[in-house]
């Protein structure tokens, strides 16, 4: 039996969405959303694209998500930004590029090998 979910405040919004493991960290012991599965989220319900820039920049800059992660995260949401379905690596640039980071060619560096690690390519 499924049970309905709902507040009663008006600001707040339940989402009832499957999460796969990988998107999961432990903070203190606690299990955590990852920062690019919010990012994710945050996209799918059409969030403003510059908070989520300094999101994805932050976490990244704080390790507490890597960069590939997030282009892996972000693939499925490019198309609706102008870019080739599923280019990930591209929405993730562009988000830097929001978030003025001076880190970011460092960061797409990493996100690039992490991509094409998990796709079994050699660099």
């Amino acid at each position: 039996m499924t049970k309905r979910k709902q507040t009663r405040r008006p600001d707040v919004r339940v989402h009832l969405r499957l999460i796969d493991d990988r998107e999961l960290a432990s903070l203190r012991g606690l299990p955590v959303t990852r920062p690019s599965r919010i990012a994710s989220d945050l996209l799918r319900d059409h969030e403003d694209p510059e908070g989520i820039a300094q999101l994805i920049a932050d976490a990244i800059r704080l390790a507490y998500d890597d960069p590939g992660s997030f282009a892996n995260s972000l693939a499925p949401h490019a198309a609706r930004f102008g870019l080739a379905k599923g280019a990930g690596l591209d929405l993730l640039d562009w988000f830097l590029d929001l978030a003025s980071d001076p880190e970011k060619d460092r960061w797409m560096d990493k996100a690039r090998a992490q991509v094409d690690q998990a796709a079994g390519i050699k660099t």
